[in-house]
């Protein structure tokens, strides 16, 4: 009896706190969403749109119906079609008792499976977070901060440092095409191989030409990667870096902003592109900063980004902050723009600021 009052407490009190912590709305609105986002292409949504109402809802109905059958297994959605069927017969108690089993038995099964892939993507997180450095080891002269955020369990964003000598740092940003699993495999895969490479190669151009290699031969031919690779050296503002088709990064002289080149051909594109190398030179309380779309694309509630000329708004602001209380203020911004709207990329992005 002990063991059962222990339980039914522990249960209970979990009921307790989930209706204390959640707000059942909001949270409601933000999985009413997904499902939309998910189960309905942007072409059927935009369609939908052009609807009136009443022939909206019964599309938006139909869609979403046939969508979510061809999503499952074909016994699965055979169970579905069934228990649909029986459904309907809402003259015959027990039929629909029955459809109401077999509903049950599929939501069951689709459980199950979703808490699997829940319990591996949590390793594949783990995995994730303990190839991220925490920190990045401190450069003399350098004011350095990076912040990563996956959207999902685990993302396709890589931010990483090393220190190749006593006299030399390499820092890396990049984001693979896509999310999810297979992102994230690709992207611990590009880390390793940087990791690899870096300390035996002198040059940055020709470390990320043999990584465009690599990836041309192993990765998958659907995808690639836009990536940025730099290095500095301490008490130096001199900054030496390979553009992979990344987001141009951003610079900060004397209060006036300047996005520098987008460079070369991403990573996986072309398999004998080659890069060249960019420098220059960054004096006392100048920033460099080197982020994701993920940042400029993050978008709220009524589908608006935050986008790009809000963030460079934002930037000149900051600049008397260290990079650490900079970084966390963007993020505040950030959030505060999404409000309650599910996020769609991950966000990552990297600020140096010359001491």
């Amino acid at each position: 009896m002990e063991k059962k009052t222990g339980f039914f407490k522990d249960f209970f009190g979990t009921i307790r706190r989930d209706l204390k912590e959640t707000n059942l709305k909001t949270s409601l609105g933000r999985d009413l969403r997904g499902v939309y986002e998910f189960y309905l292409s942007s072409k059927e949504r935009e369609e939908l749109a052009a609807m009136g109402w009443f022939r909206r809802w019964l599309y938006r109905v139909f869609w979403l119906i046939i969508n979510i059958l061809k999503k499952l297994s074909p016994f699965r959605r055979l169970l579905l079609l069934l228990s649909i069927i029986l459904l309907f017969d809402i003259e015959n108690s027990a039929r629909m008792i029955g459809g109401y089993l077999v509903l049950f038995i599929v939501l069951l099964l689709e459980l199950k499976d979703k808490l699997l892939a829940r319990d591996e993507l949590k390793a594949g997180r783990a995995v994730q977070e303990a190839l991220r450095p925490e920190t990045c080891p401190p450069v003399a002269g350098w004011d350095i901060f990076f912040y990563t955020r996956s959207a999902n369990e685990v993302g396709g964003d890589l931010v990483d440092c090393i220190r190749l000598t006593d006299d030399r740092f390499a820092f890396m940003l990049g984001d693979v095409s896509g999310k999810g699993l297979g992102a994230a495999l690709l992207m611990a895969q590009m880390q390793a191989s940087v990791h690899a490479l870096a300390t035996s190669t002198k040059s940055i151009s020709r470390l990320v030409t043999q990584l465009n290699e690599l990836y041309c031969r192993g990765g998958l031919s659907s995808s690639f990667i836009s990536f940025i690779y730099f290095d500095i050296r301490p008490n130096s503002g001199k900054v030496t870096f390979v553009n992979a088709g990344h987001i141009p990064p951003v610079i900060i002289r004397n209060g006036i902003l300047q996005e520098w080149s987008k460079g070369n051909p991403a990573l996986g594109l072309e398999k004998r592109a080659k890069y060249r190398e960019e420098s220059f030179s960054l004096d006392a309380n100048d920033l460099f900063v080197v982020y994701t779309d993920g940042l400029s694309e993050a978008r709220n509630e009524h589908g608006d980004f935050w986008g790009e000329e809000r963030f460079f708004a934002l930037l000149p602001t900051l600049i008397k902050l260290d990079c650490k209380s900079m970084g966390e203020r963007i993020v505040q911004t950030i959030d505060a723009f999404i409000g309650d709207a599910l996020r769609s990329d991950d966000l990552t992005f990297l600020i140096l600021k010359r001491n």
